[in-house]
């Protein structure tokens, strides 16, 4: 065979030549078959799932008319024809192709894609074109379904699909071996034809037998060279093929499509069938987790992922359960929109508050340090990077119609996601940078249809036990972080920390020393805090400030008080109450004894909301004006 790329359009209806439009919504299943098409189409609500669309029209002096559009009933019989077992696979903004293979076991059937298709973790549906009567053609479409099993260096994805008729869908088999030279056909929905569900396939052969390399889409880079077992193809992938099935001249799978490979710059990449089939033969049904199951979970995140430093820490992709990533988006998003937010707005009893300033009091009231991670220079840099390419190219592409300039803007916070994914697994881990030992003492239920458990963990340096939710997904246990209404479960756990922890007396110091940040000036403060708890949660915190700016030079005198040095010293009452393990309040009064705010510009302003946490023997008071951004000074014990 020639290996000149054949292109041949599949699945349109011989009644019209105009475009099967697919419709995907959450409908019933199909009634019983008929020996001929429905006549009309019967309520809705009288159908189970999945639904069936039919859709059609015709095409008249360059002006489409849609004429039909109704719930028809299936009559079709399977169909040894490949094109009968593939599928477009959609799942957010990104759309690729899968196809059916029976499992080993025969015991049900699943469908094959590609992981990077599915892995924004949004909602994922199933399509399929179905005929009936004289070959017409319907839409089905599966908006239940699971990941079944994944692997992630070879960039697969197994899906189980609720309710799916096996007895009218066809499935493929694997080949078992894969040679070199080997004539092939290579199908798929190109994302070109989104507004149709128009299969594609094209001709060529197999041109080399490979090993590929793990690739991080994400950040777009190399992770282990040589890793994956892969087939350089003649065809011309388009974006939109991957996940489909590349078929020998016996209709048996070769390999799955992965669109252009990123060592053989140019060419055409397929994850062997080998690897396929070895994922299939690993796949394992669900099974209560078990204690160890679960210890060797939390050691492997630890060892990993939290042991990771600081710049490494976008390599943790593998910390997230799927269904946790549309509340680490929305997350992200909120994060973006009060890093911003200067407005004040009424917060309480005559107080007002930014957004910016509440970003930082509610992130305070996190286990451990506040997303360090995420606001780290190396993840900030990298997204505003991004962001400043992006709007460059905006400046030129802005008036084209089709520029999706938000898109552009969330996938350059996506930058931002794997850190803070590391950031609060931290947090629910309770994380201090030491590694612990992990024993699990119980294992509770809490969801059953969404296989999520609630486990007592001991661990070592932790008096208490700490709660950890697992779920399960893609055929393992994986660390759960949020519920399903996106709040993080780390913020109802117990926390170690307890009234006495925080009481008796505390100390900042910070010697005197030159501020790059204002040339020729030196600056010196010190901060005590007398910390009382009376009852089981009302704290009261006295404490002294004394701040001081010295000019550097000898003889040097400040033009506002003609004096060598400036100083602002005096106390502030702070109230508040103690939850979980953290202390939240605010200022109850400030009075000065030396203030040269008005004269000076040294100014302390009290604290409208702060948090007080203990982190490794420290103390933690995160405080805000209510204006600025929240500023951490951290404390020891003292007299």
């Amino acid at each position: 065979m020639s290996d000149t790329t054949h292109e041949t359009p599949l699945e349109e209806s011989r009644e019209t030549s105009s475009p099967q439009y697919p419709i995907a919504l959450p409908v019933p299943s199909p009634p019983p078959r008929r020996s001929t098409p429905p006549v009309a189409a019967p309520s809705a609500s009288k159908l189970r799932t999945p639904i069936v669309l039919f859709v059609a029209a015709f095409a008249s002096v360059g002006t489409l008319l849609a004429v039909g559009i109704g719930l028809a009933r299936a009559h079709s019989t399977r169909s040894s024809a490949p094109e009968r077992a593939i599928v477009r696979i959609s799942s957010g903004d990104s759309t690729g192709t899968g196809f059916f293979v029976r499992s080993p076991n025969a015991r049900e059937t699943l469908a094959v894609t590609a992981l990077h298709v599915i892995e924004n973790g949004g909602s994922i549906t199933v399509q399929r074109v179905a005929r009936y009567g004289d070959n017409k053609t319907y839409v089905q479409a599966y908006p239940e379904v699971e990941v079944a099993a994944i692997d992630r260096d070879a960039d697969l994805a197994l899906l189980r699909i609720k309710d799916l008729p096996e007895d009218e869908v066809s499935a493929l088999v694997l080949a078992t071996e894969v040679t070199r030279d080997e004539p092939i056909t290579s199908f798929g929905f190109p994302a070109s034809q989104i507004s149709r569900l128009g299969l594609v396939k094209k001709e060529g052969k197999t041109l080399d037998i490979v090993k590929l390399p793990v690739i991080d889409r994400a950040y777009n880079r190399i992770v282990r060279e040589g890793a994956v077992d892969g087939v350089i193809l003649s065809t011309d992938l388009e974006p939109g093929f991957s996940g489909g099935p590349t078929l020998n001249q016996k209709g048996k799978v070769v390999g799955v499509n992965v669109l252009k490979d990123q060592k053989y710059r140019g060419q055409n990449g397929a994850v062997s069938v080998t690897v396929l089939s070895k994922l299939f033969a690993s796949f394992k049904p669900f099974a209560p987790p078990q204690a160890q199951e679960l210890e060797a979970i939390l050691k492997n995140v630890q060892d990993q992922h939290l042991m990771l430093s600081v710049d490494d820490r976008s390599k943790a992709f593998a910390i997230l359960a799927r269904s946790d990533l549309p509340h680490v988006h929305a997350m992200l998003r909120e994060l973006r929109v009060l890093e911003q937010d200067s407005l004040e707005r009424d917060f309480g009893p005559n107080a007002k508050i930014t957004g910016r300033a509440l970003l930082g009091i509610l992130l305070a009231r996190l286990p451990g340090r506040s997303l360090e991670t995420f606001y780290a220079s190396s993840t900030q840099d990298a997204v505003r990077k991004c962001e400043g390419t992006t709007r460059g190219i905006r400046r030129f592409l802005g008036e084209l119609e089709n520029v999706d300039a938000n898109r552009d803007e969330t996938d350059c916070a996506r930058l931002a996601q794997r850190p803070l994914a590391w950031d609060l697994a931290a947090v629910t881990l309770e994380w201090s940078g030491t590694p612990r030992d992990y024993a699990v003492t119980q294992i509770d239920e809490i969801d059953s249809e969404a296989k999520i458990f609630r486990a007592s963990v001991r661990m070592s340096g932790i008096p208490s036990l700490v709660p950890i939710h697992f779920v399960w997904e893609a055929g393992q246990f994986r660390i759960k972080l949020f519920d399903k209404t996106g709040r993080l479960f780390a913020l109802d756990g117990p926390r170690n920390a307890v009234g006495r922890d925080f009481e008796g007396t505390w100390v900042a110091k910070q010697p005197r020393h030159a501020n790059p940040a204002t040339p020729g000036i030196e600056s010196e403060s010190d901060q005590k805090l007398i910390v009382s708890i009376s009852g089981t949660d009302a704290v009261s915190i006295g404490e002294e400030f004394r701040t001081a700016k010295f000019a550097a030079a000898k003889g040097g005198r400040f033009a506002c008080n003609h004096a060598g040095s400036m100083v602002s010293e005096g106390k502030q009452s702070l109230t508040g109450k103690l939850q979980n393990g953290i202390v939240s309040g605010t200022s109850a009064q400030m009075t000065f004894s030396t203030n040269e705010c008005t004269s000076c510009g040294l100014c302390t302003a009290p604290a409208k909301l702060f948090v007080l946490k203990l982190q490794s023997g420290r103390l933690l008071l995160h405080e805000t004006d209510g204006k600025n951004p929240v500023t951490i000074t951290e404390f020891t014990r003292g007299g």
